[in-house]
């Protein structure tokens, strides 16, 4: 099927388009808001490692990406998410509440996620919650425990110091699921499974793709007359003839032809045939 064929025919069944559209489309809306929305805040802080006397620039760089790496994994822990929920902030510890420890950490780290960006020494937060009170809430908390609490997650003699460069931010819109993102890939797909429907179906009527059962198959013996006469050759006729003698002899079998006696053979001939 050439292209220009294949664009008038959509043209011809736009409305089978738009239908599967509309279709698939619906299908993504209600995934996406059957599940919880939920608002974001961003914050990003700094570590500063603390120095004494003459340091070197390089390794002080290096105490800075190390203890961010550090402050960034020591926030998925169980420690410090208790520290969190009872640092005096208004934190409904309900919506942790899971059967064992398992869920509840898998539900805290769902919330809360932290990123060492790079080699900066800078830490990136991000917090996920329903409700935009609780969410300002937690992500003041956990910005306050780093900040207050840090030297309990780290060894380093001089010690250091946490900045916040930007406070928590909370987004007007839920960011998770991403409604924008779901809708328009479900658009797309709906838009190529149309297509693809119109182009098989296309294939379909016109029998391109349909294949002959097995009780349509024919298999046609070739008429060895009509070949031979194309030919110029003819196919001869056996007429095969037995004699009557013959047929008695063999219906008799072979042993009563043994049991002749040779006594009854008489000699014929004539010697005028011999001499002339």
């Amino acid at each position: 099927m050439e292209i220009k064929e294949f664009s008038d025919l959509i043209s011809e069944r736009k409305l089978t388009v738009l239908m599967i559209v509309l279709a698939v489309s619906a299908i993504t809306a209600v995934l996406t808001f059957v599940q919880p929305l939920k608002y974001e805040a961003k914050s990003k802080l700094l570590v500063v490692a603390s120095a004494k006397g003459t340091v070197d620039p390089y390794a002080l760089a290096r105490s800075n990406v190390y203890l961010s790496n550090v402050f960034a994994n020591i926030i998925s822990t169980d420690q410090f998410y208790r520290e969190v929920v009872n640092s005096g902030y208004d934190i409904n510890q309900d919506y942790f509440a899971g059967n064992n420890y398992e869920q509840r950490m898998k539900i805290w780290n769902r919330t809360v996620k932290a990123k060492a960006i790079n080699d900066t020494g800078f830490i990136s937060m991000s917090v996920l919650h329903p409700d935009k009170y609780q969410l300002e809430q937690i992500a003041r908390a956990v910005n306050y425990i780093l900040k207050t609490r840090n030297k309990e997650y780290h060894d380093v003699l001089d010690g250091a110091t946490i900045r916040i460069v930007d406070e928590p931010m909370i987004s007007g819109w839920p960011v998770k699921p991403d409604i924008i993102l779901n809708l328009s890939l479900g658009i797309i797909f709906g838009f190529i499974l149309s297509l693809s429907y119109i182009y098989l179906t296309s294939l379909q009527g016109n029998g391109r793709i349909s294949q002959p059962s097995s009780a349509e198959v024919k298999i046609e013996e070739p008429d060895n007359e009509e070949n031979g006469n194309e030919n110029g050759m003819t196919t001869p006729e056996k007429d095969y003839h037995f004699n009557n003698d013959y047929r008695e002899g063999s219906d008799r079998g072979g042993d009563e032809e043994e049991n002749i006696p040779q006594s009854g053979i008489k000699p014929q001939g004539n010697m005028k045939n011999i001499f002339g």
